[in-house]
């Protein structure tokens, strides 16, 4: 045996286990694993698919049935994810903010939340499933056509990469795929979850560049009459109180300016001027808030995919995710469809039946319909149970008009239906 060989490969199988199942999100859902498994398990599992239950519960269930790891990264994704925009859960309790940490997982609830229902767990009879290493089935991917870390952001670390996702708009993204579907005119912009921010180009083709975010300011009278600055949000993982004390220190010690933090569940950081006299001017002070909380964040959009880490910009993430949709949505329809042929059959059949007996005895009817004398009883009931099931002429018309809708109902009209119901 070679053992430079044999290190070569169990690393390789290492690095790939890291990548694929703990740190970078799916190409075609857009999920960690944890956080694909914590969902699945909330909707099928844990009994909080219409109601709230406890974090503890989700979290354990989710250890014991799908990801056999510590209950602390079960409980700090589930965080992470009610605290993100667009949730997957909607949570009750104490889940922190920023600077602040969440409540012990046995004192919140969660629920699936609406949107997760509408957008990433429609249609999940149709993906397929794998079994895992505590033998339970569970779906390979979610069927969405908006990938959750591209509304959520990611940042995962592998082993030889490493992901930085933005969290972008959920509406402008729905927009973007609706063009993407069907093209006509100029393609819309793709805005980031953010007021005032920039995107480079390359974001949108390659997955590489950066995005610049601006913070949001605005002027109010304090208590005393004084104008002060107030920053009411701050770019993503910036404390501003914290960062203009440090930047403004020499300000501060001169006297020409004050800090004052009154931030809870949202920023609010007032900025004014600490003296009567003005040695700053208000131009000045928001020139100088704005410089120092202005944020450049680089971008590097790397997703798990079958043949291990790849990097994917907006564009060809989402025509992804579309076509995978789209087989997701044909298979659904042609199930449905032969469902509802098969419920017209069965009245058709009965009503031959019924009818013939209402006009023949026994013996001519089975001649007629070329079935065994001993099998007639069998037919009588069958026959009354399906007229009853789909209610006489009344069924068999509303069996003919979902059919007609079902095949008008193409996938344009199904996300157009997602979108507005968001």
């Amino acid at each position: 045996m070679n053992i430079f060989q044999q290190a070569s490969d169990n690393y390789v199988t290492y690095a790939s286990y890291v990548n694929a199942s703990r740190s970078l999100p799916g190409i075609l859902d857009g999920f960690k694993p944890i956080q694909r498994r914590l969902l699945i398990c909330g909707y099928r599992d844990a009994g909080c698919a219409a109601s709230f239950v406890k974090s503890a519960r989700v979290c354990g269930t989710t250890i014991a049935r799908y990801h056999p790891h510590g209950e602390s990264a079960a409980y700090g994704a589930l965080v992470n994810i009610v605290r993100a925009p667009q949730a997957a859960f909607e949570g009750h309790g104490n889940f922190g903010a920023r600077g602040i940490a969440a409540a012990a997982m046995r004192y919140t609830e969660v629920r699936v939340s609406n949107t997760a229902k509408q957008l990433w767990l429609k249609l999940l009879g149709e993906v397929p499933t794998f079994e895992n290493d505590l033998g339970v089935q569970e779906p390979m991917f979610l069927p969405t056509v908006i990938p959750y870390a591209l509304v959520a952001g990611a940042f995962g670390i592998g082993v030889g990469c490493m992901t930085m996702i933005p969290q972008f708009d959920l509406q402008s993204l729905f927009d973007y795929v609706l063009w993407l579907h069907s093209p006509k005119g100029a393609a819309p912009d793709v805005k980031l979850n953010y007021g005032q921010a920039t995107v480079a180009p390359p974001v949108m083709k390659s997955g590489g560049g950066y995005v610049i975010y601006y913070p949001k300011l605005r002027w109010e009278q304090d208590e005393d009459g004084k104008q002060v600055l107030v920053v009411y949000e701050a770019p993503p993982a910036v404390d501003p109180a914290k960062r203009l004390m440090s930047h403004l220190s020499s300000e501060i010690e001169q006297d020409a300016v004050f800090i004052r933090d009154e931030s809870t569940a949202k920023t609010r950081v007032v900025i004014g001027r600490a003296t009567r006299t003005r040695r700053i001017t208000d131009a000045q002070l928001e020139q100088l808030v704005k410089d120092r909380l202005t944020k450049k964040y680089r971008v590097n959009m790397v997703w798990s995919t079958r043949r291990g880490p790849r990097r994917e910009g907006i564009v060809p993430v989402l025509t992804r995710a579309l076509k995978n949709f789209e087989k997701l949505h044909a298979s659904d329809t042609a199930k449905k469809l032969i469902e509802i042929q098969r419920e017209l059959r069965l009245y058709q059949i009965a009503t031959k039946f019924v009818s013939t007996t209402m006009k023949h005895n026994k013996t001519d009817t089975c001649k007629k319909l070329n079935i065994d004398s001993t099998d007639y009883d069998v037919w009588s009931r069958k026959s009354i149970a399906s007229l009853k099931d789909y209610g006489g002429n009344v069924g068999i018309q509303d069996a003919k008009s979902r059919e007609a809708q079902l095949q008008g109902y193409d996938l344009g009209k199904r996300l157009t239906e997602t979108r507005n119901s968001l």
